[in-house]
């Protein structure tokens, strides 16, 4: 009995290793999924599947005792358990992606079931034909030569490096961005909380020994689209990353592209899915790391279950969002202490302070109380689908819980703040932030606290959501100097240019270099800002100039025209409808012929002939094959919902 038994383990073993094997490489070809070892990774998964599948031998053998059936070999046995996992797995599968929408008791779903039923049983027939040709032998064969397989058609080919050699003199580059970071929430912006706590004494000092702008606006309202941006220097329009799963166009020439081109190292690190390998922003990168860059056994059906067993049965986040940035750290300061000769261009991606507003414990909450945020991420889900202001009426927050949540949405700011500090103490401890070098810290977009009866980002183009810090350290920029001039995110990637060794700008970036304004030059050009929301077939655009600012998007109360709303921001600076338009109370009906609704001639002409300049430069739109992993994470930070379509501004 021992015997039959440990015969039934090694067999069962044998089988799972298969069937992990099997698994890894449909994993490795369907995602794209870039691994170093394949090899190793599948070994991982394997041992796994087959400690498992030794503990589905009781289970056979209590079925077959319970149906009377006759007693089987060990091997046969153990063949019954693989087909039953296969047909466990096989099924979860094609349920999670290709029927995910369709009811367990539709036609189509009863047919697969049964077919693959079927399936198993004339497996077994099939297979216990091979019990009389030393079948542990055949199985140990096959269960090698998967990872083998695996490292040799995987594993990635030596990269190509550029010839060039960069100059020894030329400058270390980092740029940080702080994701959902609103200006007007940092003290060297003028805010101050009622309680005295300080949100960034870092950015602070920060602001006191390089260059601040005062008036920087991002040019979408959510991540993906803004840092194609950054990242290109073109709008929306010309770049063409603005839906569920765009991806930046292989055409467009990234800030990474510039450095690597002129032999400097360039690496990146990212805790936004948005901004990773799978939606084209490794272009340039030699190497890019995201909060994605999970080993294999993560995408498997393994990964799968323990994500659902810990999200959603033991209510345990298996990642803890509450201290992303120290993450990113981690894999920052490893790559910065690399030896290497070469100039680095650096980028860094911190997620904090988005939401879950889950600032780690250790003081950085301030005073007070934890509010629970149920009820907040439930009212979220309303405000998500709301028709976008001044259209349609959304339920409130109280004052009250809307205070807790701002202040929790602070103590993240002072989180990402202390881990700034902790970044910028290791870029001079390595070397790579000398008098000569340059540090940008920015966000991609602010976030909104019902100041137009919305909450969070990606709704509307309104000052809350696109207006943006942007700090310079570097040899050109002043100490304590407060640039007022408006200017677009963009515009850093047309200063990099210069930096980069470059001699000439890009065609068709409407991006300005920051240099003139860094060194305080009377010539500097005055620019006009501009914004675009272009999600699921409603466009909205915003431009200002000076202090004047032009809204344009869909009337959602007369189909198929525009509707627009006009702001001087001096007289106006919360635009606020009912300063032009008193009579109006949210829900009713819009009076089209009140001024506030009225286009400024100028304004308008300023805007059509952006958005014309930037569709004659449009490049080819690309669409990512984002897995089930990407779109697990977009899940998680509120972008897609579980249809897997876009949730912001629906």
């Amino acid at each position: 009995m021992r015997t039959r038994t440990l015969h039934a383990c090694f067999f069962a073993f044998a089988f799972g290793a298969i069937l992990a094997g099997v698994e890894s490489l449909v994993v490795l070809q369907t995602t794209g999924l870039a691994s170093l070892f394949p090899f190793v990774e599948i070994w991982e998964v394997q041992w796994r599947y087959g400690i498992v599948s030794i503990l589905f031998l009781p289970i056979a053998w209590g079925l077959a005792k319970l149906l009377r059936l006759r007693q089987e070999s060990p091997f046969q046995t153990a063949t019954w358990v693989f087909l039953g996992l296969s047909w466990l797995i096989g099924n979860w599968w094609v349920h999670s992606e290709l029927l995910r929408n369709v009811s367990k008791w539709e036609p189509t779903s009863l047919a697969w079931w049964f077919g693959t039923t079927l399936t198993v049983l004339f497996g077994h027939r099939l297979l216990c034909r091979l019990e009389k040709h030393r079948p542990l032998f055949t199985l140990v064969a096959i269960g090698l030569f998967l990872p083998t397989l695996g490292q040799v058609v995987y594993a990635p080919s030596a990269k190509e490096t550029t010839a060039i050699t960069a100059s020894p003199t030329a400058p270390d580059v980092t740029i940080v961005v702080i994701d959902t970071l609103r200006a007007d929430h940092l003290g060297c912006y003028g805010y101050q909380r009622a309680d005295g706590e300080e949100t960034s004494p870092f950015m602070d000092s920060l602001a006191q020994r390089g260059a601040l702008f005062e008036d920087c606006w991002a040019q979408a309202p959510w991540t993906r689209p803004s840092m194609a941006s950054l990242h290109s220097g073109l709008y929306g329009s010309a770049h063409q990353v603005n839906d569920t799963f765009s991806r930046l166009p292989q055409e467009a020439i990234t800030m990474a592209e510039l450095f690597q081109n002129q032999g400097y190292r360039t690496a990146a690190f990212s805790a936004n899915e948005n901004v990773s390998p799978v939606f084209g922003f490794d272009q340039g990168f030699d190497h890019f790391w995201n909060t994605g860059s999970r080993p294999l056994i993560t995408f498997t059906t393994w990964g799968d279950w323990k994500h659902k067993l810990y999200n959603k049965i033991l209510r345990r986040a298996m990642f803890d969002g509450g201290d992303w940035a120290a993450l990113v750290n981690q894999q920052v300061f490893a790559w910065l202490t690399e030896e290497s000769k070469k100039p680095t261009f650096t980028y860094v991606h911190y997620i904090d302070p988005h939401t879950p507003y889950d600032p780690p414990q250790n003081g950085y909450a301030f005073a007070g109380d934890r509010p629970d945020l149920a009820p907040v991420l439930e009212t979220a889900k309303t405000f998500q689908h709301a028709r976008t202001y001044p259209f349609g009426a959304r339920d409130t927050l109280s004052d009250d819980l809307l205070g807790r949540v701002i202040k929790l949405y602070d103590a993240e700011i002072r989180y990402v703040d202390g881990q700034l500090e902790q970044l910028v103490a290791q870029l001079k401890s390595s070397g790579n932030l000398e008098p000569h070098d340059w540090l940008f810290v920015m966000s991609d977009h602010g976030e909104e606290f019902q100041e137009h009866q919305q909450w969070g980002h990606g709704q509307s183009l309104f000052q809350e959501q696109l207006h943006v810090p942007l700090l310079v350290l570097g040899p050109q920029a002043t100490p304590g100097h407060r640039i007022k001039n408006p200017v677009n995110l963009i515009d850093v990637h047309a200063t990099l240019v210069g930096i980069s060794g470059l001699k000439q700008t890009l065609a068709n970036s409407p991006a300005i270099p920051l240099q003139p304004l860094l060194l305080k030059s009377p010539s500097a050009l005055i620019r006009a800002q501009y914004a675009e929301r272009l999600q699921e077939g409603r466009a909205l655009h915003a431009v200002r100039k000076g202090m004047r600012k032009l809204i344009d998007m869909p009337d959602l109360e007369e189909e198929g025209n525009r509707f627009r709303m006009y702001f001087d921001l001096t007289q106006n600076p919360q635009e606020q409808l009912t300063v032009k338009a008193p009579n109006w109370r949210e829900g009713e009906e819009l009076d089209r012929q009140d001024s506030a609704f009225q286009a400024p001639l100028d304004l308008l002409q300023l805007l059509e002939t952006t958005l014309k300049s930037a569709i004659r430069t449009a490049l080819g739109e690309e669409t990512a094959e984002a897995d089930a992993e990407t779109q697990r994470k977009l899940a998680e930070l509120g972008y897609i919902g579980d249809d897997g379509k876009l949730q912001l501004g629906n």
